[in-house]
């Protein structure tokens, strides 16, 4: 009876250890599910987004402003066709087609943004997405961004400006050359928060890795185009909202596609289709039952059982 219950214990130990963060989530938004040239404006598509910015509807895309609308001026748009990421990066997820194939763009010269709202998400968070930016596009993602301006001190803006990959926030970082007009890369990003025993976080950024490698080759291997330390007053202590910011001089930021957003155990597989071979699956599984019952063995020991 003691070893049952001891195996019992360790049991429920291995499945609390892989359930992850508490408030884990996976977030999708392919856009497949809009219809034809629709704007985000006020719409509520995609998967495992909670409630967002307005009150009345929920879960929609909002623009700046209180309640996360401007009386239908969003220019932020679905249009024809779906990203390829590139093959050489082993991305290995597929944009099931449920109205049509689509992808965003935008049709504006001036900055815009729509956000949504996350649930507030904690611990290390991983995202991907795929883009193809026109020449002169600012196009991309805003990170935490709110009613306070496009440029206000509490949103971080991950875009192309032509053929450099930018981030603003914690200053303008801008790494040239990175992108060729009008075709697809994937983007991998790795947000940790809070990270290093304090409350600052860090943002790593890779274009076009081999993911198909794994997880930790990824971190270990792969020059990254960003690495860069958030302060807490940037960012919080949470990823409150994303926002796709989609705009250009020509009136054409070109498309992204593909968003996908986890801070969930397997997050990493979450957001680019590659998973851990079955076999080092079960070994995890394997060792860790076996140190989660050796540690109840001994515990019990101590205490005279």
């Amino acid at each position: 009876m003691v070893l049952k219950s001891q195996l019992l214990k360790a049991v429920a130990l291995v499945s609390l250890i892989g359930a992850g963060t508490a408030n884990a989530a996976t977030i999708v938004s392919n856009f497949n599910d809009y219809p034809t040239d629709e704007r985000l404006l006020t719409t509520n598509y995609g998967s495992g987004w909670p409630a967002g910015f307005d009150t009345v509807n929920q879960v929609k895309w909002g623009e700046d402003s209180a309640d996360g609308t401007v009386g239908g001026t969003s220019v932020i748009l679905t249009t024809p066709g779906d990203l390829v990421a590139p093959p050489a990066t082993g991305y290995n997820l597929t944009q099931p087609v449920i109205t049509a194939a689509r992808s965003v763009t935008g049709n504006q010269g001036t900055a815009r943004r729509q956000n949504r709202e996350t649930g507030g998400l904690t611990g290390d968070i991983w995202m991907s997405w795929l883009m193809a930016p026109s020449a002169d596009a600012r196009l991309g993602l805003n990170l935490n961004g709110s009613v306070k301006g496009f440029n206000g001190a509490d949103n971080v803006r991950v875009i192309s400006l032509g053929s450099s990959f930018n981030v603003y926030g914690p200053g303008t970082n801008s790494a040239t050359g990175i992108f060729t007009a009008d075709e697809t890369a994937l983007i991998l990003g790795l947000l940790q928060m809070d990270t290093g025993g304090g409350n600052d976080d860090r943002l790593r950024l890779w274009v076009n890795p081999n993911v198909g490698l794994g997880e930790a080759d990824v971190l270990a291997n792969q020059a990254t185009v960003h690495d860069l330390i958030l302060d807490n007053a940037i960012m919080g202590s949470s990823l409150d909202t994303v926002g796709i910011v989609a705009y250009a001089a020509s009136g054409d930021p070109g498309r992204l596609d593909s968003l996908r957003i986890s801070n969930d155990s397997g997050g990493f597989g979450a957001v680019t289709g590659v998973v851990p071979e079955p076999g080092s699956v079960a070994l995890f599984g394997a060792s860790g039952l076996f140190a989660a019952f050796a540690f109840g063995r001994r515990r019990n020991r101590r205490q005279g059982g």
